[in-house]
């Protein structure tokens, strides 16, 4: 198989990557869970490092998408068995004696989702909705103008809709990674000779703003994207990566990442003024006085409890759906919670007699992962649905088809490659790497986006 121009020696990389995962097993010979559990952790982690080996022979943004998806799928549902304390929840609740079955098809699942990747990369053909494109200063320009006033334009529009109760799914993207995609489209300006001052100052105010925006509601991923994007951007356009620069953005956003616990419960419901001054107040707190100290205070308190409630493990979610069914509690719903994706492209006013998007609200109450005493929705992961839909087998036939999937909306951003698409995958990338989220929410997202790219392709005739 040759990706990128470089041949895969598929013998190779399986050799190598089996036996990395066996040194992972070595490093973990003792753990709270039996040997067999971490044995088939390692068997699950064999993909990710294939995965990664090809990434750092191609330095492919679709196989870098790959293993983002792999390994967080592996992070989340096999990794939590190779932990030295027990995995606990203080609302969920499971069955231990369910943990063999649930490790063994998690690792069939990636497996799985691993296949129908690199199947969807020999396999799927799609026409990409623009066409490869090297954009001039003035369309650059222009698109910097289009992104920021016309987000706040649909900021308004989403504002007002939300009061009617009329939900546009790609309208979710527009707080989360059009800032991101923002800060990508500026660097782009600058690496290609771009120096008009109004530019410049317009794009360096916006993305202050949304980066206090972000501390002030512990948001510290999507302050990570406002750095991750310009970084891809950069790597892409100069052929390197900036390790230096990496370093000490790193070095300097330690202040908030280790504090974000701390602010958490005054600023993550906070709103629009509120949230700001919220920001402002930890940025002057935490960087007028720097305490190295306090910070590996906070992190050792938070190590201390890292098994209990970890949103990035899994298992104890899967555990709850697998005991909720099992129980006669709840029932397997054959579809019902994925079968009207195809009709996300569509706003619900179109459709009013689709369901709401409530997998993360009644559904997640329905199988026992949300008390239903929360007002706030929650994540339900991916493979979670999968299961809840057809049980264990009905995890690794939809993660092939999940696989399938990703290669297909890769195909449609050309692979990233030309700056519209990619700067069209910049912005809608979390919802493609997305495991915590279930399906229709996050790909649904997309299909609206892409549905709005075709339009003003089809109709507004404007070439990418």
């Amino acid at each position: 198989m040759i990706i990128s121009g470089k041949k895969i020696n598929w013998g190779q990389n399986y050799l190598c990557s089996v036996l990395v995962a066996i040194a992972y097993l070595c490093l973990h010979l003792s753990g709270y869970y039996d040997f067999n559990l971490r044995a088939i952790a390692a068997l699950g982690l064999i993909p990710v490092i294939s995965a990664t080996i090809i990434l750092l022979q191609t330095r492919e943004i679709r196989i870098a998408v790959i293993v983002l998806v792999l390994y967080q799928t592996w992070n989340m549902f096999l990794e939590p068995y190779t932990w030295q304390l027990p995995i606990e929840s203080l609302f969920r609740t499971y069955d231990r004696a369910d943990f063999p079955l649930m490790a063994l098809f998690s690792a069939f699942s990636i497996w799985s989702l691993y296949i129908g990747c690199f199947l969807g990369i020999k396999k799927i053909h799609s026409n990409p909705i623009f066409p490869y494109n090297r954009l001039t200063i003035k369309q650059i320009e222009f698109a910097l103008l289009l992104l920021i006033v016309g987000g706040y334009i649909l900021q308004l529009a989403q504002t007002i809709i939300s009061f009617f109760g009329i939900p546009f799914g790609f309208l979710s993207l527009i707080e989360t990674m059009l800032p991101a995609t923002v800060g990508a489209v500026a660097l782009l300006y600058w690496l290609r000779g771009g120096r008009k001052l109004v530019y410049i100052i317009v794009t360096v105010v916006y993305i202050a703003y949304y980066f206090i925006y972000y501390v002030g509601g512990t948001l510290f991923i999507y302050s990570i994207f406002l750095i991750v994007a310009p970084t891809v951007m950069y790597i892409i356009e100069r052929k390197r990566i900036p390790y230096k620069t990496v370093i000490i953005i790193a070095i300097l956003l330690m202040p908030i990442y280790m504090t974000r616990h701390v602010y958490r419960a005054e600023g993550l419901h906070a709103n629009g003024p509120v949230r700001m001054a919220i920001g402002l107040k930890i940025l002057q707190r935490e960087y007028q006085d720097l305490n190295v100290s306090r910070w590996l205070e906070l992190y050792q308190a938070q190590q201390e409890n890292y098994n209990v409630d970890n949103r990035m493990e899994g298992v104890s979610y899967l555990g709850t759906v697998i005991r909720s069914i099992d129980s006669g509690r709840a029932q397997y719903v054959w579809g019902e919670t994925m079968i009207w994706l195809p009709t996300m492209i569509f706003p619900h006013f179109l459709i009013p007699f689709r369901p709401s998007q409530n997998m993360g609200t009644e559904w997640a109450v329905y199988y026992g992962v949300k008390d239903p005493s929360w007002q706030a929705s929650i994540n339900f992961p991916m493979l979670c649905e999968f299961y809840a839909n057809f049980g264990y087998w009905g995890m690794v036939i939809l993660s092939f088809f999940n696989g399938l999937m990703i290669m297909w909306f890769m195909k449609k951003f050309n692979n990233g490659i030309g700056d519209t698409n990619l700067l069209l995958l910049i912005f809608v990338i979390t919802k493609i790497i997305v495991v915590e989220a279930n399906i229709t929410l996050a790909y649904g997202a997309i299909l609206q986006v892409m549905f709005v790219c075709w339009l003003i392709k089809k109709f507004i005739r404007i070439r990418a």
